[in-house]
């Protein structure tokens, strides 16, 4: 805090005398540390003499998952309410969980929706990434460290549609990077696969494996997943399809009864 002009010390007399009042100031920053935005607490004698209340806390340099996770008791609820949205946006990371809780009803009745543009990052119509975005959602898709092309596919997952860097080689600056576990965004994934125009998921799947996907070990239990995943679909769309007035809503159960005899027609 400096003091440039008139309201700044003002503002530092009002926390100097509000001890009960904390004061965060969050920044998305991918270089560079906190203290670059935040000047030592001198040089201006409101702050020197609060020095201790009001002096920058450490940075957070990262935010945990299923933080705002409901508790759920063994034979409380069924396996519906378990998935429904009310649940399953707390689950993950906070910025699905404190928006559906401080949100109005349409807010909370869009959380899925607001989860697709999220994940997708736009509106319009679905490019490459986008659709490999949903994928990496559902089945566990890597990246060649050695493509070029796989590290800047990983890169813009990261930067635009929910990836995760878990971490950085650096003496190689390859990058590990992961889909992780969030229900809520396995249902934006799966709502997407299901309602964008001409999303074909084989085709996609076989884009990546070409361009920029792992080696071909790894191949055939990527197609397998991806073929149990289309066979859920399938039999959880035909199930909905006869519950009038319900949702289409692929989180919800379905019996094995139900997918063993529709298998993916």
């Amino acid at each position: 805090m400096e003091c440039r002009g008139v309201f700044t010390p003002n503002l530092g007399a009002f926390f100097d005398h509000s001890p009960w009042v904390k004061v965060f100031s969050v920044f998305l920053s991918t270089s560079g540390g906190i203290r670059q935005f935040v000047s030592p607490p001198r040089g201006c004698p409101i702050v020197t003499n609060s020095a201790k209340k009001i002096a920058p806390e450490s940075a957070f340099t990262a935010v945990g998952f299923d933080q705002l996770a409901i508790p759920i008791r063994e034979g409380e609820i069924s396996i519906e309410d378990a998935s429904s949205d009310a649940r399953i946006a707390f689950l993950g990371r906070p910025l699905f969980g404190s928006r559906y809780r401080e949100g109005s009803d349409t807010i909370k009745s869009t959380i899925v929706s607001f989860a697709r543009e999220k994940l997708v990052g736009s509106k319009d119509v679905l490019d490459f990434r986008s659709k490999l975005a949903c994928l990496a959602m559902r089945i566990p898709v890597q990246f060649d460290p050695k493509s070029d092309l796989g590290a800047e596919i990983s890169a813009a997952l990261v930067e635009r549609h929910m990836r995760i860097c878990l971490d950085v080689d650096l003496n190689s600056s390859v990058m590990t990077t992961v889909s992780p576990s969030e229900p809520l965004l396995a249902e934006a994934a799966r709502a997407t696969m299901s309602l964008a125009p001409g999303f074909s998921a084989v085709d996609a799947l076989v884009s990546h494996l070409n361009d920029s996907g792992p080696d071909k070990g790894n191949r055939g239990s990527l197609l397998a997943m991806l073929l149990l995943i289309l066979a859920y679909d399938n039999a959880a769309k035909k199930k909905q399809s006869k519950s009038s007035g319900q949702p289409n809503r692929f989180s919800q159960g379905s019996y094995p009864c139900h997918f063993d005899s529709r298998r993916l027609g």
